[in-house]
């Protein structure tokens, strides 16, 4: 059965606010649609201040699939920037929450775990981000401290003093993804 996927965004959204501190309300929703590429992707326009989600459309009848595309960029429209070589950090958040949204089940997280592995643009830093253990609270205090609070500005010196973790993990989480999103042969 299909769903509200403008419902379901605000859903993720609110519970990520809860969880991670208020959005940069300055933008407005613009529907969730589909498009041809094989990934979901959040569309910022900085200008007119507005945030499209568009979705897989291999994934259409998926409803599973489509959550976890919507409850995954709904990290990102936390702190919207214009980039597709998002950092590491914000990736890994990103995929790290949607897998323990709370509709994900323990199989199809196995599944998704699984299959992304042949990603490196999302397994890389998602197993990066583990390392660090996050809690919420940490993952606010990060958002709020960051430059313009948003996670594409975070620095390793914050990660180290947020996270207490190495410099070595706090640099890698600082990578920024290329702006492919193919898998790896």
């Amino acid at each position: 059965m299909a769903f509200d996927f403008d419902h379901e965004l605000q859903t993720a959204v609110k519970s990520y606010e809860s969880r991670y501190g208020a959005r940069d309300n300055r933008f407005r929703f613009l529907p969730v649609s589909f498009h041809a590429l094989p990934y979901a992707q959040t569309l910022v326009d900085d200008t007119s201040f507005t945030l499209q989600i568009k979705l897989d459309q291999d994934a259409k009848g998926q409803d599973e699939r489509l959550k976890f595309q919507i409850w995954h960029e709904a990290v990102h429209c936390l702190a919207p920037v214009k980039s597709m070589e998002t950092l590491w950090f914000e990736e890994g958040l990103a995929v790290y929450s949607c897998l323990y949204a709370p509709h994900m089940t323990r199989d199809y997280r196995r599944r998704c775990i699984k299959g992304m592995k042949s990603f490196p643009a999302w397994y890389a830093p998602y197993e990066a981000f583990k390392k660090l253990k996050a809690t919420d609270e940490q993952i606010k205090a990060i958002h709020d401290r960051a430059p313009q609070r948003k996670f594409d500005l975070v620095t390793p010196e914050l990660i180290i003093d947020v996270f207490g973790t190495e410099p070595t993990l706090a640099s890698s989480l600082c990578n920024r993804l290329d702006t492919t999103r193919e898998a790896k042969a």
